[in-house]
């Protein structure tokens, strides 16, 4: 795993970063905004504890707890938070709403059996939201 100078580097070329709980356990939320550029997303994943998010230039962190769900399997559980929290993004949200909407998306899927057993379509993450 990158740490360090390597890091930021990395995380620097990205618009929207996601890192994992172990890469920062040390540093927490307050690394995140550190490593931050301005308007630049970072979001560090905690598996079950949820994940949070800063914007670089904003002064706190967003943080969002995972939904309580009866668990088949949480393979690729992580994958799907990627790649809804990305989906809100580019749909217009703010990291609150794109990180609620990643917990919801990851909650159906760990649902499901296997990496895409689970894999919700974006019409039934917004049943979730919807329903509270």
């Amino acid at each position: 795993p990158l740490r360090g100078a390597d890091l930021r580097e990395a995380v620097r070329r990205a618009a929207v970063a996601f890192v994992a709980a172990d890469t920062l356990h040390a540093m927490g939320a307050r690394a995140l905004a550190e490593i931050a550029a301005p308007g630049q997303w970072l979001i560090q994943t905690r598996g079950a504890a949820g994940a949070v998010g800063v914007v670089g230039g904003a002064a706190e962190p967003v943080s969002v707890p995972t939904r309580t769900v009866p668990v088949v399997d949480s393979t690729g559980a992580g994958d799907c938070f990627h790649a809804a929290a990305l989906y809100a993004w580019l749909d217009g949200a703010d990291l609150r709403e794109a990180l609620t909407f990643a917990s919801a998306a990851a909650s159906l899927a760990v649902q499901g059996r296997g990496a895409r057993g689970g894999l919700p379509a974006v019409k039934d993450v917004r049943a979730v939201l919807e329903s509270g």
